[in-house]
């Protein structure tokens, strides 16, 4: 199967975020609190439409910090439902998001 013409292919942002914590939180924590979230404030279509992805090789575990993917026109919406996160289990939490990109490379370049 060929593959798609890059004008074809659907496009991505990637939102960088923050957690904000006195304990320290996992991944598989922050992903199930995220997508949660998520479904809560625009729902199950909105969350099949937006596509949220969050990338597990670019969670780091010292700085709290981590890139989501998701559909450029649910930005918005997505960054909404991350700052509206308060507790992630019995953890006080807050989640401060960043900027949002348009490609991985410029996020790597950006921490470098």
């Amino acid at each position: 199967m060929k593959r798609a013409k890059p004008s074809m292919r659907e496009r991505k942002r990637y939102i960088t975020f923050e957690i904000i914590s006195k304990r320290t939180i996992t991944y598989n924590e922050i992903k199930e609190h995220t997508f949660s979230h998520i479904l809560e404030l625009i729902g199950e279509k909105g969350v099949s439409l937006a596509r949220p992805r969050l990338i597990k090789n670019l969670w780091n575990d010292k700085t709290q910090s981590g890139v989501l993917r998701v559909h450029p026109e649910y930005v918005n919406d997505v960054k909404v439902a991350q700052t509206l996160i308060r507790r992630i289990g019995q953890k006080q939490v807050i989640v401060k998001t960043g900027n949002v990109f348009g490609t991985l490379h410029k996020i790597k370049k950006g921490a470098s």
